[in-house]
């Protein structure tokens, strides 16, 4: 079992500089409870370079960190020296487009860091918003980082102005330019669809370019408004797969989405080609259609293929053997989670084969895990083992992905899993109130707040 965690001791003594920067960069709420209760003064430029970078580990789900950092921020008591010190951080003009562009996230950030100074009265965040806005290399909304959208709620209709002005005077000079349909009635929520409707309109009276550039967007057509009907997809066809068998992925792509539809007659049509299959290429593509779909027939030809030469067939063999309750099954389980290569997803056979102190076998090998991929990889399996084996002693287990996995929405599902099995520590929650994910603080939140009857 681990050693005696430093985040129990955290609300009592301060975080080592080491402690605190994991901490700030995982974004989890004992980073700023540390800064609440103790001197601020040793983790200033731990804050500092963690604004300046993009520590989350899925910035397209977890959302924006910036409310978290400006927490951290306020409670350093100097705010003049981060806000100076991350506006001349970043230059105001990007020449790179998104998919050219490593940093993208960052530059996202880096537009909510502006919008959230300016809305404090910074006159720097608020010219440099604005700049940045206009001499972004692409001169297209797909690529101003967002902050298009960054003026419109700092100033409202008088933002909306400015933006709609700049990508007219574009959309005069290139005649492919125009806004996506349902840009202007997004802000709809905003100011309310009269109220945007009413405005574009004058705006559109007077200016001819912007009038343009409102009829690209058929922003008045009723196709733009009117609700769309989503198209049923058409049923999964087994030439499609075969398709995408051969065609060698070593990724799953398409195959996944395919046997999530498929037929249970597809599956076992899969199932008996998998089988009759020599080549290893091959083999492997029609073992991605058992991730999601459980192999229909005898797990011997899985037991077999599990001892194959190719690692990748190992591999997918073992995954494919996840959802099988078995002797064998277990007995692989206890094999390969000594194995180096296969131990991460020997973790995922305990699903459907647990006995009681399993969890030290699962701590073991989650105190041994380094990267960021291998941790949220290995997240995965204990959500499904302790989904299905509602036991006490997953409090050690969920407690590690709590504390490892980089991942804020996994960090949710251990926070949740422990307090339904009413196991979660007293420090987790008193520290959960302050995470940098939301939906976490709402979660937890609503434990605490008694209910009115």
């Amino acid at each position: 079992m681990p050693q005696a965690r430093p985040e129990i001791r955290a609300a009592k003594e301060p975080l080592t500089t080491d402690e605190f920067k994991r901490a700030l960069e995982q974004g989890l709420g004992r980073a700023i409870l540390c800064l609440k209760k103790h001197d601020p003064t040793p983790y200033k430029e731990i804050v500092l370079e963690t604004c300046v970078n993009d520590t989350r580990y899925d910035a397209q789900c977890e959302g924006s960190r910036v409310p978290y950092l400006m927490e951290a921020i306020d409670l350093c008591h100097d705010e003049d020296f981060f806000r100076d010190a991350i506006l001349d951080k970043f230059p105001a003009t990007s020449n790179t487009t998104l998919p050219e562009n490593p940093d993208v996230h960052l530059a996202y950030q880096f537009t909510d860091f502006m919008l959230e100074f300016a809305k404090r009265g910074s006159s720097k965040a608020r010219d440099l918003l604005y700049e940045s806005f206009v001499s972004n290399g692409k001169n297209s909304d797909e690529f101003s980082f967002g902050r298009d959208d960054a003026i419109i709620e700092l100033d409202g209709l008088m933002g909306l102005t400015f933006v709609l002005e700049h990508y007219a005077k574009i959309a005069s000079q290139n005649r492919k330019f125009h806004l996506e349909d349902w840009y202007l009635n997004s802000f709809n929520k905003q100011f309310g669809d009269g109220n945007i409707q009413q405005h574009v309109k004058q705006l559109s009276a007077v200016n001819q370019d912007v009038r343009l550039l409102v009829r690209r967007s058929k922003f008045f057509s009723k196709k733009s408004v009117a609700p769309q009907t989503r198209q049923k997809p058409a049923p999964p066809t087994y030439e499609a797969f075969q398709n995408a068998v051969q065609r060698r992925n070593p990724y799953r792509g398409g195959i996944g989405y395919w046997s999530k539809r498929a037929t249970k007659i597809q599956i076992k049509r899969a199932a008996r080609d998998l089988i009759q299959e020599t080549e290893p290429e091959l083999i492997r593509s029609y073992l991605y259609a058992f991730y999601k779909r459980k192999f229909p027939f005898s797990i011997k030809h899985l037991l077999r293929l599990v001892r194959h030469e190719h690692p990748d067939i190992r591999l997918h063999s073992v995954i494919a053997l996840q959802r099988f309750q078995d002797s064998r099954v277990r007995a692989l389980a206890l094999e390969l989670i000594e194995d180096q290569d296969l131990r991460y997803e020997a973790v995922g056979l305990f699903e459907q084969n647990y006995f009681l102190g399993d969890a030290d076998k699962i701590v073991r090998v989650l105190l041994e895990i380094k990267g960021s991929v291998q941790l949220h990889g290995v997240g995965y399996c204990l959500r499904d083992i302790y989904e299905k084996n509602r036991i006490p002693e997953a409090l050690e287990p969920l407690i590690l992905e709590y504390e490892q996995n980089p991942c804020l929405l996994c960090r949710r599902f251990a926070l949740n899993l422990l307090h339904d099995l009413e196991i979660l520590p007293d420090w987790m929650l008193e520290e959960a109130q302050l995470d940098a994910y939301d939906h976490t603080r709402e979660t937890v939140k609503a434990w605490i707040t008694p209910k009115t009857p």
